[in-house]
């Protein structure tokens, strides 16, 4: 979501809200490492771009697909090199989050209420699911479970975009949704296995956003938007909430895109983003401890919303790349190695 710029309502909603103030643009308590861009795909601010993901695919494809979410299409990059591949027209309704595994995309549509399955790489329509639960969905994570099956986790903002206003307690405890989908012989299945949401305490999710599965630890992150009081909630692939959040002081602005890199002996990093308007920072943590490890932030890249991240080496990224995307027109690249070299960070291999 873009940051609110208006010092009226921002004023009202720091008032309503009656929490910490928001720090001055750019101000942070860490001092973020400054990490060029790779390349950063042609602008476009028409679109209003929102979140990214990766797909790797046969014949040496490896595709950056994005969703636009006003002019209702994904926009397809080369993820190599930025150059654009082609655009995916279709019924969408203001296209949100967007997540990839094995083949498959799903896409939320936040104004159509649904969640949409595609077929990589022809983008053919698999079907759509979840309009008789999701009111105001955002953000999407998928866990291949094996043998074309997954388990989906929605996220839904259900009453506002701020998280202003007290809200019921069926509306808090919906606050995420599971899916589990099987496609298979170009049918699609998928069955609502319910939602939750803590209704009371430092768990309850007032705006939810982005959202981040982690299996090998059985957690799931879920990016809290509530003006004020922005942070990252840690919650159980259960549904329950762990007791813990990341940070709050790491988000001044808003907390937003996630992003994993999962080694596979269950090593790795999160990454999680605040949207600051004039230079976005990027946050990482110990994937098994949760502990701080750094921040960095691109040259200019801000204002972001979704993120994705890869491991694979691929074109001129030896250890994986990073994407962010760039005040809503345009998608930032990362060489995930010169990252990791900035903040003297190991790798996978150690």
């Amino acid at each position: 979501m873009r940051p609110v710029r208006f010092a009226l309502l921002l004023g009202a909603a720091l008032g309503l809200a009656g929490c910490r103030a928001l720090l001055p643009a750019g101000d942070l308590p860490v001092t973020p490492v400054v990490v060029p861009e790779a390349f950063v795909t042609p602008r476009d601010e028409a679109d209003n771009l929102d979140s990214p993901a990766v797909w790797h695919g046969a014949d040496d494809r490896h595709w950056l697909v994005v969703t636009a979410k006003d002019t209702d299409r994904l926009l397809v990059f080369d993820a190599a090199t930025g150059v654009p591949v082609r655009t995916v027209e279709g019924t969408f309704e203001r296209p949100n989050g967007i997540a990839v595994a094995d083949d498959l995309a799903f896409v939320v549509e936040r104004d159509g209420a649904r969640v949409r399955a595609l077929r990589l790489p022809d983008f053919a329509p698999l079907g759509v699911f979840g309009e008789e639960h999701l009111e105001r969905p955002y953000g999407v994570a998928v866990v291949p479970q094996g043998e074309g099956r997954y388990r989906l986790f929605v996220t839904d903002s259900q009453g506002g975009p701020l998280g202003l206003l007290p809200l019921p307690g069926y509306v808090l405890a919906r606050r995420v949704h599971r899916f589990a989908v099987t496609a298979a012989a170009g049918a699609l299945d998928a069955r609502h296995e319910g939602a939750f949401g803590e209704t009371d305490g430092p768990g309850v999710v007032r705006v939810a956003e982005s959202v981040l599965a982690d299996p090998a630890h059985g957690r799931l992150f879920v990016a809290e938007e509530a003006v004020g009081r922005s942070t990252v909630h840690v919650y159980g692939l259960d549904g329950r909430y762990a007791g813990q959040d990341l940070p709050p002081e790491l988000f001044p602005h808003q907390a937003e895109g996630l992003a994993l890199a999962a080694c596979p002996d269950g090593a790795g990093y999160v990454v999680a983003t605040d949207q600051g308007p004039e230079r976005s920072a990027f946050h990482v943590f110990d994937r098994a401890t949760l502990a701080y490890r750094g921040t960095f932030a691109g040259a200019a890249t801000a204002n972001t919303d979704g993120v994705a991240l890869t491991l694979r080496p691929f074109g001129p990224f030896a250890r994986g790349a990073f994407f962010a995307l760039d005040d809503d027109a345009a998608v930032a690249a990362f060489d995930w190695g010169a990252v990791l070299d900035a903040l003297g960070l190991p790798g996978c291999d150690g």
